[in-house]
């Protein structure tokens, strides 16, 4: 064992002497080392290992260099003896796979039985049986208990207590239905929450439409979801994804149309009969991504106003009017005004000119007298005169009332203050919603080059039109796939954190009927 500091010296020694150093490890400023020499060097080394200022470690071997690598041979061989038995009882297990399936799944059967036995009470001369139905299942299972003259069914809606613990199935209509699985990555709704997945569906196919923002690859999505499912066995998990995917795709199709992008060619280039649709390509990412830019914020304004009407929704239903109008409604009012303010401001944006046509967006100087207040004021449009007057009350409203449960009145203009500082917030989530506008242009660009790479190499004589093809092919498939795996992610994203955060919790218990339903197999009847 040498210092660490004296690694460095060693090795500019080492470059002159016929000694051979290995080093094994370096812990706690400390480095292990074996040396290996001749003999005829071992005085020389020793005065070497006592200038580094090294340890020895007697290593304890009572037998020979050969005896031990024998052990170590015939160690290898029993291992790999082991390794051949094992693999043989596995093949032989493997036979039996089916079999262990069938038996998984009756203990498992086994299992809810018990379990349901923990929720009944049992009497000397009654049975009593505890559970929790779905609403629309209360008749079916009446009209079947019916048929037992002694039997007595009680319905009651849970209490306030019992609501914490009851489950949730959801219910949702089948075009909604897919995106259930976007509710369940991220938490089912407690009992007394709203169900968000109606209200996420259509953001979510869109932002992953606007991540993808071509045509071709929209129809690409829809063939490979529509097939996949029914060549392959992908559970109830699977259908749901795909046909989340193949709804997005068909969105996709339509971006795509607009944007005027199939398979990273520009829409006007393709040939004549596809003229009628040539004329509903609106907008270019490519060459006006501030236009997309704009148009990406826009939805996930209208994503955020969503989220917090649904929580004005949710305490209505509660009763807290209160808070409804106070919190929720305050803040539906000041981002509707802020809107209507800066639409001057954006109108100049997308141009590149004067935020309007009469210039004032150019002529607001940095710091502002009351008199010049006035005829700033007579020069904004109406919508955004009316805009100012909605942001002032809003504002005023979250900066009086935000604090309302605190007794002391610094207390109440201090949670007044910092919710107003929550617009700051408001901004950054805004901002969130640019990365569409990111996935989109890297979509474009990435199909666009595989076009380039793929026509640069069709020009290699002879095998240059299957280089095109597989180029073509594996390119666009990739481009597809990593695509569509990043849209997803980053659209679940704008889900869990903005949306979500606006009114959801989550945390609810899964509703699980007791009735067979095996892991691996299927009884018919």
């Amino acid at each position: 064992i040498i210092p660490a500091e004296a690694k460095t010296f060693l090795s500019s020694i080492l470059k002159k002497e016929a000694i051979h150093v290995q080093i094994l490890d370096e812990v706690a400023r400390k480095v292990y080392i074996l040396f290996i020499f001749l003999k005829e060097e071992r005085a020389k080394v020793e005065n070497l290992f006592q200038s580094l200022r090294g340890e020895k470690i007697k290593l304890k071997e009572d037998l020979v260099p050969s005896v031990r690598i024998k052990e170590i041979k015939d160690r290898i061989k029993q291992i790999k003896k082991e390794r051949e038995d094992l693999l043989e009882k596995a093949e032989k297990l493997n036979q039996e796979k089916v079999k262990l399936m069938a038996i998984y799944d009756y203990f498992y059967e086994l299992l809810k039985e018990r379990k349901v036995n923990s929720h009944s009470h049992l009497s000397r001369y009654t049975f009593i049986l505890e559970g929790w139905i779905k609403e629309e299942d209360i008749p079916t299972l009446k009209n079947v208990l019916s048929d037992f003259s002694r039997v007595e069914i009680i319905v009651k809606k849970p209490t306030k207590k019992e609501e914490a613990k009851a489950p949730v199935a959801l219910s949702n209509r089948r075009l909604f239905k897919p995106f259930e699985l976007v509710t369940e990555l991220y938490g089912l709704p407690r009992y007394i929450e709203i169900d968000p997945t109606p209200f996420l569906a259509p953001f979510f196919a869109l932002f992953l439409a606007l991540c993808l923002t071509d045509g071709g690859y929209g129809i690409t999505l829809v063939l490979l979801s529509y097939i996949i499912p029914k060549k392959f066995q992908v559970g109830e998990g699977g259908k749901k994804l795909f046909s989340m995917l193949f709804i997005s795709g068909l969105l996709t199709i339509v971006i795509g149309i607009i944007t005027g992008g199939i398979f990273g060619i520009e829409i006007q280039q393709l040939p004549a009969f596809l003229n009628p649709i040539k004329k509903l390509a609106i907008i270019n990412p490519m060459k006006e991504p501030m236009i997309f830019l704009v148009i990406a914020l826009g939805v996930g304004v209208i994503h955020l106003l969503t989220g917090i009407t649904l929580e004005l929704k949710d305490n209505l239903q509660r009763g807290r009017v209160s808070s409804a109008i106070l919190d929720q409604l305050s803040w539906i009012v000041l981002i509707i005004g802020l809107l209507l303010v800066g639409i001057p401001f954006v109108k100049g944006f997308i141009s590149g000119g004067t935020t309007s046509s009469s210039g004032m967006g150019s002529q607001i100087p940095l710091t502002l007298s009351p008199s010049q207040l006035l005829p700033i004021w007579k020069k904004l449009p109406v919508y955004s005169r009316i805009g100012t007057v909605m942001v002032i009350a809003g504002g005023l409203v979250l900066f009086l009332f935000s604090g309302r449960r605190s007794k002391k009145i610094g207390m109440r203009l201090a949670k007044g203050a910092y919710e107003l500082y929550g617009v700051i917030q408001l901004f950054a989530d805004v901002l969130s919603y640019s990365r569409l506008l990111a996935m989109g242009l890297a979509t474009s660009v990435i199909a666009t080059v595989v076009n380039i790479i793929a026509g640069m190499a069709g020009g290699i004589p002879v095998l240059g039109p299957i280089a095109m093809i597989f180029i073509l092919i594996l390119g666009h498939l990739g481009n597809i796939m990593i695509n569509t795996l990043s849209g997803f992610i980053h659209t679940a994203r704008l889900q869990f954190v903005e949306f979500f955060g606006k009114f959801y919790e989550g945390g609810g218990k899964k509703f699980e009927p007791l009735r067979r339903e095996g892991k691996y197999t299927i009884i018919i009847k």
